[in-house]
């Protein structure tokens, strides 16, 4: 009879963790990633580049049609303003900033359209460093900053929301590339592209386009059509994108990773399937998850979101992300101690096998969307089971 009061009792208890351990999800997460929608050249798209939403309207910035378009919730598509040559967009305290290429960067009032002030131009002499040269992304920070990522001079350029004043430089210049004995420095860049901040930490992450191991040596040739440095020549070894991490928000952003949080990631790719990450080109990030955009690679990556520090974990093999020090003196694929879990990745290849990926932002609670500059942009939806 006490045997089997025993076994009743441990079955019950068996019994509670299990339901515990579903309650708190302690399985693994499945995102994924699958096409709803693809607007063309039929809408009007012709380089579509970046891209940003207010929360229910999304808005395009195309080079080639010299113009931001809105696209509402039924994805009916007008223009907002035209502009020439823009490149990038954001949205923020109902105003859209746009950096272009040739004209510096412009704050529009979303309402009407109506310009309210300009931002990174007219600069000249010892001051000339605060123009937007060669931007590539913008974001607006919690601090009331529009952040711009600048591939010229391989700055992250900030400037007021309110009126377009210039506000300081965040970063520490360009990565010696030329150096292949050298590590990384915190803050340095080859070519930063996209930026974004967390919406769970504040924590402002780059990714850098051409920043690559030692082990990887990379010529780039800037395509004026295409926006973009296209790969000319590689060399052995293993390319790897990059992300850093900004602590600090309000106070500078420092970038050194052992500052309030702030770390580097290096994206390495080794998921069969999946295929290396060639290019860190724009990120997004939620509040579980990175998703990475590869240009080069053609590809959509999920990666745990780096910014919030429990999801560092162990995990086998596969595509990951890995927090750096400075300098980095050892190959991170023989020697992972932590890093960020990947989850999956999709692959435009097969809907667009020319695809030049250029930037992401997520709509809602699972509705991504994607510009490729050969015209189209992508809607997808996100499942998590």
């Amino acid at each position: 009879m006490m045997n089997k009061l025993l076994k009743n009792k441990l079955f019950f208890l068996i019994s509670i963790l299990v339901l515990l351990i579903i309650n708190n999800r302690s399985f693994a997460v499945t995102p994924s990633l699958s096409l709803s929608d693809i607007l063309g050249p039929e809408k009007g798209f012709i380089n579509p580049i970046g891209v940003t939403t207010d929360g229910t309207n999304v808005y395009v910035a195309d080079y080639g049609a010299n113009a931001v378009f809105k696209i509402d919730a039924s994805k009916n598509v007008t223009t907002f303003v035209n502009i020439n040559k823009p490149v990038s967009v954001t949205y923020a305290s109902n105003k859209v900033a746009v950096a272009t290429e040739s004209e510096g960067g412009k704050i529009y009032d979303a309402t009407n359209g109506n310009l309210l002030a300009t931002f990174g131009s007219g600069f000249i002499g010892s001051e000339s460093y605060k123009n937007l040269t060669k931007p590539a992304d913008l974001a607006v920070g919690p601090d009331g900053y529009i952040y711009a990522t600048d591939m010229s001079d391989k700055y992250i350029k900030t400037y007021a929301l309110s009126d377009g004043s210039f506000v300081s430089l965040v970063g520490n210049g360009a990565f010696p590339y030329y150096n292949s004995s050298l590590s990384y420095g915190n803050g340095q860049f080859y070519i930063p592209s996209g930026i974004v901040f967390d919406n769970t930490t504040n924590k402002l992450l780059v990714t850098d386009f051409g920043n690559f191991t030692p082990y990887f040596q990379l010529t780039l040739k800037w395509n004026p059509f295409k926006r973009q440095y296209d790969r000319l020549t590689s060399y052995s070894g293993r390319p790897k994108g990059k992300i850093q991490i900004f602590a600090n928000p309000g106070t500078g952003y420092s970038c050194n990773p052992g500052t309030a949080g702030a770390r580097q990631f290096v994206i390495h790719g080794t998921n069969p399937v999946n295929g290396e990450v060639l290019t860190a080109s724009s990120i997004y990030t939620d509040n579980n998850f990175i998703f990475l955009l590869d240009s080069l690679g053609q590809k959509l990556f999920i990666f745990a979101n780096a910014a919030i520090d429990t999801n560092l974990q162990s995990t086998s093999s596969g595509s990951y992300t890995y927090p750096v020090a400075n300098p980095v003196n050892v190959d991170p694929l023989t020697t992972p101690p932590l890093y960020t879990i990947f989850y999956n990745a999709f692959d435009f290849s097969g809907i667009n096998k020319i695809s030049q990926l250029r930037d992401i932002v997520k709509v809602g609670s699972n509705t991504l969307v994607v510009t490729d500059t050969t015209g189209k942009v992508y809607y997808l939806t996100l499942t998590v089971i």
